[in-house]
């Protein structure tokens, strides 16, 4: 009985990669400074990655990452503002740390595509580039071939709309996700 409770611990962790699936939630919202002037209340959307983990020394890993997260989303206020945000593409590195029970915490940092198109008092701005990206995530090695993990991610950019540039948009993710080890 008490070997049959404990199969994973018992599993040494090896060095895979792997392929997901994910829930995506996410927000955006410009802020002048002072206040949020305007957020994107978003829906959850899909996300798809592959990567490759490496187990380093002891329980500490490293990985990489390419993901796609259908992040785009578009809202109209009636002040006349609108926000415009398109889906988010990049690559990412983890760091961080595996226990035997096969749970792990980690950071991350990479470039993603932050594309969006903003409206503020009749001024637009907008941006089609790369911007780093950083964040934390949590995992939990069901077995091997299995795991799931939970991510929040940020990006964010300056705006400099009618010379101001004091204005910033963020993009915030939070990420629920099932992976398969090969």
């Amino acid at each position: 009985m008490g070997m049959g409770a404990l199969p994973l611990a018992s599993q040494a962790a090896e060095d895979s990669f792997y392929a997901g699936g994910a829930l995506v939630n996410s927000g955006y919202v410009v802020d002048d400074g002072d206040f949020t002037k305007e957020r994107d209340t978003s829906t959850t959307s899909v996300g798809v990655y592959v990567g490759y983990k490496q187990f380093l020394s002891g329980g500490f890993f490293g990985a990489g990452e390419a993901f796609y997260h259908d992040t785009s989303q578009s809202n109209s206020y009636g002040n006349g503002d609108r926000v415009n945000v398109e889906s988010q593409y990049g690559i990412k590195g983890h760091l961080g740390y595996e226990w035997n029970s096969g749970f792990s915490l980690y950071g991350i940092a990479g470039v993603a595509n932050l594309e969006y198109d903003v409206r503020l008092n009749d001024e637009k701005a907008d941006n089609s580039g790369f911007s780093a990206i950083y964040g934390a995530g949590a995992a939990y090695r069901i077995n091997q071939q299995l795991s799931t993990n939970f991510e929040v991610i940020s990006a964010s950019d300056e705006i400099d709309i009618a010379g101001d540039k004091d204005k910033s948009a963020s993009l915030m993710s939070l990420r629920l996700g099932v992976s398969y080890h090969f």
